[in-house]
């Protein structure tokens, strides 16, 4: 697993509970960082498994330097200097929780690329509904108006924040990745059963970092998730989840 992600840069491990996932995401860092495949990796997991992570990277990695911090360092008096430590200490791995992750933002002018690209899809894939589907013709105006609010709250957003890139994070790893899942997509399918097409902010976030670390440091091949396409790319990522098979 270990050498999956660092041939590959990204992977999605799914093993059972106790099988070493967590000492798994840790060697992978480290190992890269002792290649120089990267510089700085942020590791995203759950509020309560905050302060196991950080015990287990220490517990195998004793020097290693890691910054550990959950949602009350992203209050609006500290969120500054959190990330001002973030960014210019020399740390081998910063361990955030779910929730302060979506406090980190990408370069406003990256992001809001990525929201008017889904617009113009939306608006293409609305010339191709028939002109009798309201129902499939309403989901992707609703879907588009979402878009556009988000593309209106990006440009009211103070850009005084410093961002992945100057953090200098060039690698990802989600643990509890299934609450990151439900990227949404627009299809004129209006017969599509048993598929929910729309999505979660949490999902559109980390895709939105995936995106960004791809152009940082492109290491894999994928595609961008035009309307109608059902999967979920992830780059630069290692997207970890328990599995409730046990191992053989």
């Amino acid at each position: 697993m270990v050498w999956r992600i660092i041939a590959t840069g990204n992977t999605y491990m799914a093993h059972a509970v106790g099988s070493g996932k967590t000492f798994s995401m840790c060697a992978a860092i480290m190992e890269q960082r002792r290649l120089g495949l990267i510089s700085k990796a942020m590791v995203v997991v759950p509020g309560h498994c905050l302060a196991q992570m950080a015990r287990e990277f220490l517990m195998l990695y004793p020097t290693a330097k890691i910054l550990v911090a959950d949602e009350t360092n992203f209050v609006k008096a500290k969120r500054q200097r959190f990330l001002a430590r973030a960014a210019t200490g020399q740390w081998d791995a910063i361990i955030i929780t779910h929730d302060a992750f979506k406090f980190i933002p990408v370069e406003t002018k990256f992001e809001q690329a990525m929201i008017e690209a889904q617009i113009a899809s939306y608006e293409s894939l609305l010339c191709e509904i028939d002109a009798d589907d309201r129902i499939s013709r309403k989901r992707i105006e609703r879907m588009k108006e979402g878009m556009k609010a988000k593309l209106d709250g990006l440009a009211s957003r103070k850009d005084d924040l410093v961002h992945l890139g100057e953090i200098g994070i060039d690698q990802i790893l989600v643990d509890e990745a299934q609450q990151f899942r439900k990227l949404s997509f627009g299809t004129n399918q209006s017969s599509l059963k048993g598929v929910d097409p729309n999505g979660s902010g949490r999902a559109w976030d980390l895709y939105v970092k995936a995106r960004y670390l791809s152009r940082l440091n492109p290491v894999a091949s994928w595609s961008w998730p035009r309307a109608r396409r059902l999967r979920t790319p992830w780059a630069r990522c290692t997207m970890c989840s328990a599995s409730s098979r046990s191992t053989p």
